[in-house]
């Protein structure tokens, strides 16, 4: 499960238990025995589920299920209590509680009606969400670009430490604004910092006091040496009354250079909870049309007309690698704009320009970082085990995990056509068929996304 959980009940047992247990489901927890601190977390947006009691020294906990819902009408609220009547049960249903479960409760329905009530709660973002750029400040309504929102939205309003991956021009820096504007923190400062800021503890602590609850984006932490990297981890480890959230951005985790530049394991173990995966251009190539003309429009106000391409243009454009994604098609739009006479760009032109531009491989650093992250993960898979061995079987268990994701990803890349999928996979059709049908993933389910 992937959430945070408020939870309201003055037995402190009853506390304990549940947030030992949620926590351990995954879920990040705040409790208390009070009714007003529940509704003051509730205001200010934080949660993603309430779990409250009945009867509590402050109140009532149906006579606020009004309240929650005019601030919040789509939180889910699980009420338990002991008072186990019907009149009580017909009060959670008239309040539009999410459910009701009676004390003493059997912990792992309670843990059960907390995942439904999470997976209920994102379908509802994912309705709300934006196809194209109605409120998100971000361009497109690729695939890779959709997931991307959806994710964003989860994350929006959590105080965890954010990680923005993504290679040097595919719009991070626009993100981590994305995430500070459309937060609940939108009307405090959003301080922007580089590695030569954490050129010392007390020059860093300044900027910490110097956002006064807001935003930090410290962007290329590639460029943190060891000894910032110990800053920056003492900096986020700071409790102060009013903690800001940091943004932090990389172009990968797996730093190149000299040993003094490697991230450090301590400081990657805190950053790697909220992980943003921004996609470079050639993944999402559909959006190329809207995001030229996004850069007329954004670039070219002076203009009296747009440019005209010929017919098959656009199709120049997304045969092209674009190793310097946004910011390069930016340029690149920028620079036919400048040198237009007549307003035409002829398909000729167009293929000189794309001719001239920087073109190169990243086969091997692509092989290398994926290298790495299956040789992280799988020491992290041993290592949970401590001194003992796992349990026999590992290479199907782990092939098997791979297999799965690989063949949806796959698959959603070829908009539901198995012909596609299977080509590109490199397996016969009835070999994959087989496989779907093992794994129960839904062919349908990505026809309906293109």
């Amino acid at each position: 499960m992937d959430g945070t959980v408020l939870v309201a009940d003055d037995d402190k047992t009853i506390r304990t238990v549940l947030v030992q247990a949620l926590n351990r489901a995954g879920c990040k927890v705040h409790a208390t025995a009070s009714l007003l601190t529940l509704m003051r977390w509730i205001r200010e947006g934080k949660g993603n589920l309430v779990i409250s009691d009945i009867i509590m020294p402050e109140g009532n906990g149906l006579e606020l299920l009004p309240e929650i819902r005019e601030i919040r009408p789509d939180l889910p609220v699980i009420i338990i209590s002991a008072q186990n009547t019907l009149t009580t049960a017909i009060k959670v249903e008239e309040g539009k509680a999410f459910d009701y479960l009676p004390k003493p409760f059997d912990l792992p329905t309670l843990l059960h009606k907390v995942s439904l009530g999470l997976n209920n709660l994102e379908r509802v973002s994912k309705k709300k969400l934006p196809k194209f750029n109605e409120e998100l400040p971000l361009i497109g309504s690729s695939i890779v670009m959709l997931e991307l929102y959806r994710k964003l939205a989860k994350l929006m309003n959590l105080e965890d430490t954010v990680l923005i991956l993504g290679e040097s021009g595919t719009g991070k820096t626009l993100i981590a604004n994305s995430i500070h504007n459309f937060s609940d923190r939108r009307t405090l400062s959003f301080i922007e910092a580089n590695h030569e800021v954490f050129s010392n503890f007390d020059s860093s602590l300044n900027l910490l006091k110097m956002a006064k609850g807001g935003t930090i984006l410290i962007e290329d932490i590639n460029l943190f040496n060891l000894e910032k990297q110990n800053i920056l981890k003492r900096i986020l480890d700071c409790d102060l009354e009013i903690n800001p959230r940091f943004i932090i951005t990389a172009q990968s985790l797996n730093m190149v250079g000299s040993l003094d530049n490697k991230l450090e394991p301590s400081l990657l173990f805190r950053l790697n909870k909220l992980v943003i995966n921004v996609p470079p251009l050639r993944l999402r190539l559909s959006d190329i049309d809207v995001l030229v003309n996004h850069f007329f429009k954004k670039n070219m106000m002076d203009r009296e007309h747009d440019l005209k391409f010929d017919k098959d243009a656009y199709q120049t454009f997304k045969d092209y690698s674009w190793p310097g994604n946004l910011r390069q098609l930016e340029n690149v739009i920028y620079s036919l704009d400048l040198n237009s006479i007549d307003r035409t760009v002829p398909k000729e032109t167009l293929k000189i320009m794309m001719n001239e531009q920087p073109e190169y491989s990243r086969l091997d650093e692509e092989k290398s970082d994926l290298l790495d992250a299956v040789t992280h993960h799988l020491n992290i898979y041993f290592e949970r085990h401590g001194n003992v061995l796992p349990p026999d079987g590992v290479y199907k268990r782990v092939i098997k995990e791979i297999e799965y994701p690989l063949i949806q990803i796959a698959l959603k890349a070829c908009g539901g056509n198995q012909v596609k999928c299977a080509k590109l996979l490199g397996l016969n059709r009835n070999t994959l068929r087989k496989k779907l049908e093992q794994s129960d993933i839904s062919v349908t389910k990505y026809k309906k996304l293109m």
